[in-house]
């Protein structure tokens, strides 16, 4: 879009504030709806914006899409974590969080080595197309693995 520095910092402000907005709500959702039932929709959601990046061609649906798109993140970010705390006993949350943490700082490192392998190969629009698929993916293993979890 030739944006200018200012614009992109006022992108990235605007971000904050959605995710500032939106961390209450996401509390409430994981609290009344309950912790597996918000990290699918989520990660969908994600995944769909990622491959809907490249198709948005004017700020206003662009701004809209990073909005959506960081709203579903701050619902995703709280997810796994209370997951994880109301699954483990006090003894070993410390250990079970840490172990998230490392797989999804390990799975930045993959997921950026991945798509900057595919923007070099092809292109910057189908590297994060790749991603968006990748996270549809992840996201619908995780349907599978929840639904035994879920049990109403």
């Amino acid at each position: 879009f030739g944006l200018s520095a200012s614009a992109v910092g006022s992108i990235f402000m605007g971000m904050s504030m959605v995710g500032v907005v939106c961390t209450p709500i996401a509390g409430r959702l994981l609290d009344s709806v309950g912790r597996v039932r918000t990290i699918v929709p989520a990660c969908m959601v994600i995944g769909s914006a990622m491959m809907s990046a490249p198709m948005v061609d004017d700020i206003y649906s662009f701004v809209a899409l990073v909005c959506t798109w960081t709203a579903a993140g701050t619902l995703l970010g709280a997810g796994p974590t209370t997951y994880i705390s109301d699954m483990t006993t006090s003894k070993n949350r410390a250990q079970a969080l840490a172990l998230l943490r490392t797989a999804g700082d390990i799975g930045m490192l993959l997921g950026a080595l991945g798509a900057g392998t595919v923007a070099d190969m092809f292109s910057q629009e189908q590297a994060i197309q790749a991603n968006g698929i990748a996270f549809l993916a992840l996201s619908g293993f995780a349907a599978i693995r929840f639904a035994t979890i879920v049990k109403k």
